[in-house]
């Protein structure tokens, strides 16, 4: 520990009426690095929590922590808190993969005679290289070896705080099939493999797609999007178009195109009425709620606002618990206003999904008895 650090009193510790500007991390308000002493301990804090963060995140922070570094001229000192860190975390490492199990492992395999193990999970930053590992490696493993890894990935990373970018978890969510797709994601997988196929083959695979159109398979669910994964996979290898997965031909697990993260993204800007009426958060903040009282009650109203405005989040956690009577209300209310929901569910599966409305596919998944596979 440097002596600007062991001499340092409470006054260059202190973290009140300071300037957002002075927070390594402004959003969380984290961080503030008022002094040089006190810019030395947040480092060494956030090194120890930087596997809560995404790797965007992460690496804005230390960014920042750089600059202020610079301005209270203790940059060597900061290095050599990564320096230490990193000489500690290789001697864990090593120590810990000595006798690590199968289970530390993104995916154990045999090759030939040997057993391989890879992804070392054993650590937040060896999951992390595993994630990316499996992005790198992904054309020249198999749909189930991908599937087993991303699994893993994405249970060890949950267990152990550690967190992706979007696009990151998009691509471990596919390829560990947690999502759903649409009719038109799933067409143009498997034309795009019709392009290349001649005769029967080619019949097939646009039978199939004109199918998925038509409502044919269950696009909401995870075991048939998993078995059309694996009959692509398998046409893939008996023709030879696996080799394209490196050129830009899309993976088979691409058909579970809509992953968690986006439905939760969807779900967090959307509300379902009782009545199956998708409003989206939008539509509903800041209506009236005088008028509003009149249709749904004065009681609901109260408690959906805010210094007397309604709030669309508190709005729609309390009409979407309402019943029968309350939404058809809501729905009337909503009418007069020449305000339409932007979707009407059923508890029919819903197939007719319009090319590029991607999100209308998630209406089942508005229903309270509607469930994901693998959520979590």
């Amino acid at each position: 520990m440097p002596e600007f650090v062991k001499q340092a009193t409470d006054d260059h510790l202190a973290v009140s009426d300071i300037s957002p500007d002075l927070f390594a991390d402004p959003k969380r308000k984290k961080f503030a690095n008022v002094s040089p002493a006190a810019t030395w301990l947040n480092y060494a804090m956030f090194r120890e929590q930087e596997g809560q963060y995404s790797s965007a995140e992460r690496q804005q922070v230390a960014d920042t922590f750089v600059k202020h570094a610079a301005f209270w001229d203790i940059g060597p000192h900061l290095l050599r808190i990564d320096a230490t860190l990193s000489a500690a975390s290789k001697k864990q490492a090593a120590t810990k993969a000595k006798t690590a199990s199968d289970d530390d492992y993104a995916l154990v395999f045999k090759s030939g005679s040997n057993i391989l193990r890879r992804g070392y999970l054993g650590s937040m930053d060896g999951i992390r290289k595993s994630a990316s590992w499996l992005q790198e490696s992904r054309c020249d493993l198999t749909l189930s070896q991908r599937f087993t890894a991303a699994s893993n990935i994405l249970k060890r990373a949950s267990d152990e705080g550690v967190t992706f970018d979007e696009d990151m978890t998009d691509f471990l969510q596919k390829s560990a099939g947690c999502g759903i797709s649409t009719a038109a994601n799933v067409y143009d997988i498997l034309s795009s493999r019709a392009t290349l196929a001649e005769g029967r083959t080619k019949d097939m695979l646009y039978k199939v797609a004109g199918e998925c159109e038509d409502g044919a398979y269950d696009l909401q669910d995870p075991q048939t999007l998993f078995g059309l994964a694996k009959q692509i996979e398998k046409i893939d290898q008996q023709y030879g178009w696996n080799t394209k997965y490196a050129s830009g031909l899309q993976l088979p697990e691409e058909v579970f195109d809509i992953t968690h993260r986006k439905v939760a993204e969807l779900k967090h800007h959307f509300v379902e009425t009782a009545t199956g009426c998708v409003y989206s958060k939008e539509q509903i903040h800041g209506l009236p709620a005088v008028e509003l009282g009149r249709h749904v009650g004065e009681s609901l109203c109260k408690r959906a606002s805010i210094n007397g405005e309604i709030d669309g989040d508190l709005l729609a956690t309390f009409i979407k618990s309402s019943g029968v009577k309350v939404a058809q209300a809501f729905d009337r209310f909503m009418t007069e206003r020449a305000t339409p929901p932007v979707r009407v569910t059923s508890v029919r599966r819903v197939h007719d999904v319009p090319t590029g409305e991607a999100w209308n596919a998630l209406a089942d998944l508005y229903q309270p008895s509607s469930e994901l596979a693998h959520a979590g």
